[in-house]
This record gives C-alpha cells, structure tokens and sequence, in this order.
C-alpha cells in the first residue's frame, strides 16, 4: 500500500520541525446510540498529561467527543473503494465546544475499521496552533457497502495498540510551508496505513 495521505500530513510536519505528540492508550470508549433515525457517536477518554491547552482541552483531564449522523447516511463526503474508507462532513463537539465543518472517516474491517476524527480548524489548509485529532482503530462501524453504509450500534471495540490522539504543535514560523504540504495533500487526508503510535514528539510519519 502507498503511503497515506494523512502520512503525507504529518510527514510535511516533521519535515519543517514542527513537534507532533502521538498519544496511545488514551481512549476509551467508542459508542454508537440509535435514536430515531439517527445514530449518536460519543467517544470517550483522559487526555494525556501533555496535551496543549485549549477551549476544550487540558491536561489529564477527561473529553467527550459526539457527534450525531443518519444511521442510513446518503451524503457522503468522498467514497474511497481503493483504500476501504467513506467520508462524512458534520459538527462535532467536544466538551461543549462545537466544531463545524468536520469530517469523519470510516474504514473498512481489512483497513483497521474504526473512526477518525477531523476537527473543523484541523481539516482546513491552515490549521491553528493546537489542533487535535483522534484515530480509532477497532470494530468496523458499519454495514453495507462504502457507498451506502448502516451505521451499527453498541458499544465498538477499540484496538489500543493501533489508537491515539495526534496533537500537532507546529512553531509560528513554520505556518506557510505547512499550510501548502497540508493543502496539497487534503484530497487525500484519509487514506492510512495501520501503525502502532509512537511516542510523544516521536516523529509523525506512519511506518
């Protein structure tokens, strides 16, 4: 499999000497709640003791990320049959703060199944200071095919060894150069390859 483009990302940031903390083991839970016709997905954890302070993070605190999305979605962001994922645009909210225009990914059993999560600001080509995003590795969540997919519900497992939260700390002076590796390689931002997360500031790039 080619490198991903999500690895092209985090490659770009480690190329210009922006520090990129990947933390393992810090979520708990995935699920997924039917109610009426739509399916409420809530992810939940502790944030790592070194995670950046933000609006609705802080270390060694606890998060909750939900969103809520048609249990039977028929807009999709982008179908990827090579790479075994769909993608979906959406709000996302993290301890009470709201983050819209973000874009889910989810992927294929043979593709590691599970969610990723792209926050708002994270999914433009000019992120901000701190931005984080979560990638879940586990049961596939869905049925169906990738073009017409059925959400599941229950309690998802979640492969630990596979899932982290990214939080990149880019240096001010490094915006321009990331704002083009990032824009250049967004039409591909979900395509991943499975790696076990390395260690904070470890370098970005998926192996």
């Amino acid at each position: 499999m080619s490198i991903s483009g999500k690895s092209l990302v985090l490659l770009g940031l480690t190329i210009v000497g922006a520090p990129l903390s990947v933390h393992g083991d810090s979520i708990d839970t995935v699920t997924l709640t039917p109610v009426g016709p739509n399916t409420t997905f809530t992810i939940m954890g502790t944030y790592p003791a070194d995670v950046p302070v933000t609006s609705f993070s802080s270390p060694d605190t606890s998060y909750s990320v939900t969103f809520s999305l048609p249990t039977t979605p028929t807009s999709l962001a982008f179908v990827d049959t090579v790479n075994g994922n769909f993608g979906v645009d959406t709000t996302v909210t993290v301890n009470s703060a709201i983050f819209q225009n973000s874009q889910l990914a989810f992927f294929t059993a043979d593709q590691g199944g599970g969610v990723d999560v792209c926050l708002g600001e994270e999914c433009s080509s000019n992120p901000p200071n701190s931005s984080i995003r979560w990638v879940i590795f586990g049961d596939q969540l869905f049925t169906g095919s990738l073009s017409a997919p059925v959400f599941i519900f229950g309690v998802a497992a979640i492969d630990p060894t596979q899932s982290f939260i990214e939080s990149p700390v880019p240096e001010p002076s490094t915006f321009g150069l990331i704002a083009i590796g990032v824009a250049t390689s967004l039409s591909a931002l979900y395509r991943r390859r499975k790696r076990e997360p390395s260690t904070p500031a470890a370098s970005g790039n998926r192996q």
